[in-house]
């Protein structure tokens, strides 16, 4: 029930809006990588590469985390602080995209497990693998495939810096 109240709250702000605006209210609802310039790529690649760091610091961290959590304890992981600081950096690059892309940009987040599937567990692989795997056009395409509607933008400056970010 609450699905469909904000449903028609969200189709009761685009039928009122004029026209002019409607193609930013859209872009607000479902996302787009056409509007993007390249003040959004400098800060999409900044925070992608502080945020991709962030973790990939802590690949042999999380390797051991999966054993089990006293495990890596005993192995010298300090698991509270590599929890907090994957959060941290998962956020970073979720908030990046998203809030440069729009929704559309939680596309991404199932890369690393598509890619985990494939090649194995082992982060220190998992990470810069998944990182160049897909971009989201490309993951837009594949789910558009079908579908005469469907218009996507490859000329934007997004494209090609959003492909870390995506994880």
């Amino acid at each position: 029930e609450q699905g469909t109240a904000k449903t028609t709250a969200a189709r009761l702000v685009v039928s009122l809006v004029d026209f002019a605006r409607l193609g930013g209210i859209l872009h607000w609802l479902m996302g787009s990588l056409g509007v993007v310039g390249y003040r959004a790529v400098g800060v999409v690649a900044v925070g992608t590469a502080i945020g991709t760091a962030m973790i990939y610091a802590q690949a042999r961290a999380l390797n051991l985390l999966a054993l089990g959590e006293e495990s890596a304890l005993q192995l010298g992981v300090e698991a509270e602080r590599v929890k907090r600081i994957v959060f941290v950096a998962a956020s970073l690059l979720t908030g990046v995209i998203v809030a440069e892309a729009g929704p559309i940009g939680f596309v991404g987040l199932i890369v690393p497990h598509g890619v985990r599937l494939a090649i194995g567990a082992d982060n220190r692989l998992l990470l810069p693998v998944a990182m160049g795997a897909i971009d989201l056009p490309a993951a837009i395409t594949g789910a558009a495939v079908g579908v005469d509607s469907v218009v996507i933008s490859g000329d934007s400056p997004l494209r090609s810096s959003a492909r870390p970010a995506i994880l």
